[in-house]
């Protein structure tokens, strides 16, 4: 069986490492959508080392934290 996990994420990349590396397993894909407010976090998702998934970063996006929806607008 299949299994996709959608993570919005603003910060805390040691936490989401540590869940990503708790999850991989095989079948498993990670779409990772980060607020486009936040400057650079490449350096920190380069060290995330995932065996079994794969790990996908979506287009950026701007993202309300504490509103009711996200809404994607393509520019």
């Amino acid at each position: 069986m299949k299994h996709a996990y959608l993570i919005t994420a603003n910060a805390n990349w040691n936490i989401i490492r540590m869940c990503l590396q708790m999850l991989d397993q095989n079948g498993t894909d990670f779409f990772l959508l980060i607020d486009r407010k936040i400057k650079s976090p490449l350096k920190e998702l380069m060290n995330i080392k995932l065996s079994k998934s794969q790990l996908i970063e979506l287009p950026r996006m701007e993202i309300n934290w504490g509103g009711g929806t996200v809404k994607y607008r393509q520019k």
